[in-house]
């Protein structure tokens, strides 16, 4: 039976008239959420934020040390404060303590 629905809902989606009224009815609601959202994100800041490293340690931010980078860490995780950052750390993350020698370190970069 779930099979026959996700048929129908799945035609439907397809459907050239159908998908641009569900369109027109989507998208100034994600455009409304998103703004407010990002309203949320601007003027709601965080005081002292932990966030969860890609190696299993914890990230602190002491209370009243960086409000700002606290704000951004806990609203985006690692990837919003600096993207590029954020994925080379993530690199460096994925091996095991001490398992990169200096010259793969080198030999790493884009």
């Amino acid at each position: 039976m779930s099979d026959w629905i996700g048929t129908i809902l799945q035609d439907w989606r397809e459907n050239y008239l159908l998908s641009n009224s569900l369109v027109a009815i989507a998208r100034p609601i994600w455009f409304i959420s998103r703004r407010l959202a990002m309203q949320i994100e601007t003027k709601v800041k965080k005081n002292g934020v932990t966030i969860r490293l890609a190696n299993g340690k914890n990230l602190a931010i002491a209370r009243d040390a960086g409000v700002g980078v606290a704000s951004l860490l806990f609203w985006h995780g690692l990837d919003g404060y600096e993207r590029d950052t954020s994925i080379a750390l993530q690199f460096f993350f994925s091996f095991p303590p001490c398992s990169l020698t200096s010259e793969q370190i080198a030999g790493c970069t884009p």
